[in-house]
This record gives C-alpha cells, structure tokens and sequence, in this order.
C-alpha cells in the first residue's frame, strides 16, 4: 500500500508539467518533449529559390538546371579562346559541371572536346556551345543569343541533350540571369595572354 502515496505524487506532477507548458506557451524558455518539435524545422535549402528543381539529365520535367565550365584546352593541342569583344570567334576545351551536357575530355584528333562559337550582328551575338564525344557525335548543344560582349545573359532559343532526347529554351519573365524564369547566365572570362580563358553558364530550362 506504501505505492499509492508515489503514484498519486507522480500523478500530480505530470498534471502540473502539463499545465505549465499551456500556460507559457510557445517561447517561454520551456523545454517541450521531442515529438513537439517534429515537422517544425525545414531541411538543408528549403525555401531557397529553384531549390527543388531537378538537375538537367536524362529526364524530362517541365523545368531543369544545369552549370557548367568550358576550359580552355591546352595550347599544344592547338586550342585558342578568341576575346568575345571580336565580332566572331570561338573558344574550344573541355567542359565540367552538369554531366548530360559536358565534356571532360579534350582530344582534338578523336573529335572529343567542348566547343563555343559566336557571331555578332552588331552588339548582340549568336553563340552555339557544343559538346562532342567524336567528330561524328553530338551530345549537348546550347544555342541561343547574347545582347553584348559584357552581359551576363544567355537567351536559348534551343537546347539539346542526348540523355534525355528532350529540347529546351529559357524563358523571359523578368526574373535575373540563373534565376528560374530568367535567362542563363553566361560569364566569358578571357585571359589576355592567351591560355586559361574560361566559360561559365548555369540557370534553368523550360522544356520547348
């Protein structure tokens, strides 16, 4: 019989902890059971603009994202980066980043390298960016057009990956350069002697 004293003394100090955390309320410095927390806290990038988006690969949802580097390729093997400030040119290397649309190889004599080309109409410039794994094999091709020498935007008018066979665009919404609704970005980074001139482009596409 010496256990109905502890039970009722237990009993009560439960019914106390409970009413204490109605009466505090959220912030009260109180520390709440586990399973109050759960679902409270969102996870690593939540919130984070395109953050669900998938990466560009060998599906095909209505939108994608892909970043990658073409670099310059090694000027024994006859690989130049003209300045984009000339109204023609090209930039030829490998290419890192999104795999569906990259290059890491650099074999000019096989046809495996990354190439990007261009063509002006006075300050706007029609580029083509295109991976080929042999002179005969196209995997990834970019084409599109960008306003000046020194902009940071990439309009697509057509995209293409063999991965997923699907083609692709951007879109213009107003939204900034490789930003969901905005056009790529494109960032031409050329080295003035000659060698290690670089290109980034990332940002999402619509499927056309």
């Amino acid at each position: 019989m010496q256990s109905l004293p502890k039970l009722a003394s237990l009993t009560a100090a439960a019914s106390i902890a409970a009413l204490l955390m109605l009466v505090a309320g959220p912030g009260s410095g109180l520390l709440l059971p586990a399973a109050a927390h759960a679902g409270s806290e969102k996870g690593a990038g939540a919130g984070k603009q395109g953050s669900a988006i998938p990466e560009c690969g060998n599906s095909a949802p209505e939108t994608c994202h892909l970043d990658i580097t073409i670099n310059q390729g090694a000027a024994t093997a006859g690989a130049i980066c003209d300045s984009f400030d000339r109204g023609e040119g090209l930039c030829v290397g490998s290419s890192h980043g999104t795999p569906a649309w990259s290059e890491p190889g650099y074999f000019p004599r096989q046809g495996i390298q990354s190439s990007f080309t261009w063509k002006s109409h006075g300050a706007p410039r029609d580029v083509d960016y295109t991976s080929n794994s042999s002179f005969t094999t196209v995997d990834s091709y970019i084409r599109g057009d960008v306003p000046a020498s020194n902009s940071a935007i990439l309009d697509v008018t057509d995209a293409w990956n063999r991965a997923s066979g699907v083609h692709w665009k951007t879109v213009a919404t107003g939204s900034r350069p490789g930003t969901p609704g905005g056009p790529l970005y494109i960032d031409y980074d050329h080295k003035s002697y000659g060698i290690g001139s670089t290109i980034h482009i990332f940002g999402y596409l619509v499927r056309k």
